[in-house]
């Protein structure tokens, strides 16, 4: 009987680590999303009809196993789906713990402080605006409407010429303007950040998801405010708009730039910002990344263009993408940083175990938080909103990045972020 029941959960983990792994990748994908979304139904319906039809169909095998005695016939389906599956446990399954690795944190980041928040508590006006939405707040433990605000100072992986102490980035991603959370609900996230005062600010990607909601732009986002400007790029779930082009019409209005559009820079020497801002800084370079959704991206990149200069190899380059599956493309450009979003931190984290559903080709490896990939050092937000309204032990985030090179001051950093 202990042999069958052990058999029994490897057997099960294998399936249900199959399955899940066919769900994560198809959804890294640019595959349409009528089909996506059938293929979202069928791997939900085989991840819970499969056993149940094994064990109707083979009752007798199964009741025989439980009991350890000796079967009166074969069962050659059951037989491979118990193989594949312990195959999967085996094939899969380290790759899986090596995942868990890269949830502990690289010591770049130097400091994080989180605080987080349940926004109804701070806002008399609903937060949802659809009945599903609002059904599923009161699930126990679901945290779509609350908020963690987040600091974290991150130390680059090289040297710069000039002697700069840090720069100041807010990152916003996956705000998913679809009408379940309600304009009162953004309205918090925009003051908590605006209360920050980064430098610059930056959105990854899936910003509106519905032709209705392009009206919250301006009032919502024309808000924010940032010295060294604003950038943007699109995601996924902009697909579902009738006009992308209307959308970045809205953020251009409202004066955010459009990184998936064009390439930019920031010149201390030049720049308009107030002198604290810019007073010893390096020049700044800006490139973004939409695949594997769109290319929208007009003239040359910064390698190929103007800006490879000689002087670019002293300059920060940021890089922006919805996805941290354009990772390689970071490090092929030797970007000092990559903003991405797109993966909601899992929305659901267990403890002992961390995401298991994440929308990326690596699986819930890059979930969320900060991972080093020389020359690059990545960070990866959960996101303030998604399609399915369900958040456990995963709130979402908005974050302050406090960006420093290798030689950084510390002491002039301990005031402006003390532990």
């Amino acid at each position: 009987m202990t042999q069958f029941v052990l058999l029994s959960v490897v057997v099960l983990l294998g399936h249900l680590g199959w399955w899940v792994f066919c769900y994560n990748r198809i959804n890294a994908t640019a595959l349409p999303r009528r089909f996506i979304k059938r293929c979202e139904l069928g791997i939900i319906l085989l991840i819970l009809t499969i056993p149940v039809v094994m064990a109707a169909t083979h009752w007798s095998v199964l009741t025989a196993m439980w009991h350890d005695q000796p079967l009166d016939a074969a069962a050659p389906v059951l037989s491979l789906w118990i193989i594949w599956s312990i195959g999967t446990v085996f094939i899969l399954g380290p790759m899986w713990l090596e995942s868990r690795l890269w949830l502990v944190p690289p010591k770049n980041l130097t400091h994080h402080e989180s605080h987080c928040v349940n926004v109804a508590d701070q806002v008399s006006e609903p937060l949802t605006g659809k009945w599903i939405s609002h059904a599923a707040r009161r699930l126990p433990m679901n945290e779509i409407t609350h908020l963690s605000v987040t600091r974290k100072r991150l130390v680059l992986e090289r040297e710069f010429p000039l002697s700069w102490q840090q720069l100041t980035i807010g990152h916003l991603s996956d705000l998913h303007f679809t009408g379940q959370l309600t304009p009162a609900f953004y309205h918090y996230v925009v003051e908590r950040m605006q209360e920050m005062q980064p430098d610059m600010l930056v959105i990854t990607g899936d910003i509106i998801d519905k032709d209705h909601c392009l009206d919250w732009i301006e009032p919502i986002l024309g808000r924010l405010s940032a010295p060294l400007g604003r950038f943007f790029l699109f995601g996924n779930h902009e697909c579902r708009l009738t006009s992308i082009a209307a959308a970045a019409q809205r953020m251009d209005a409202i004066g955010w730039t459009d990184l998936g559009r064009q390439d930019g820079s920031i010149d201390p020497e030049t720049h308009d910002a107030d002198p604290l801002h810019t007073v010893g800084r390096p020049k700044i370079i800006l490139c973004g990344n939409e695949n594997p959704w769109y290319e929208r991206h007009e003239g040359d990149h910064w390698e190929s263009g103007p800006l490879s200069a000689a002087d670019s190899g002293d300059a920060l380059k940021i890089g922006l993408s919805h996805t941290p599956d354009q990772h390689p493309w970071a490090r092929s450009l030797g970007l000092d940083l990559l903003l991405a979003g797109h993966t909601h931190g899992g929305q659901v984290r267990i403890p002992g175990v961390g995401p298991l559903i994440a929308p990326s080709r690596h699986g819930s490896r890059f979930a969320s938080g900060v991972f080093r990939l020389p020359p690059t050092l990545m960070h990866v937000s959960r996101g303030l909103a998604g399609t399915q309204p369900l958040r456990w032990r995963c709130p979402p985030e908005i974050s302050l990045l406090t960006i420093c090179p290798i030689a950084a001051n510390v002491r002039t950093f301990s005031a402006a972020c003390p532990s």
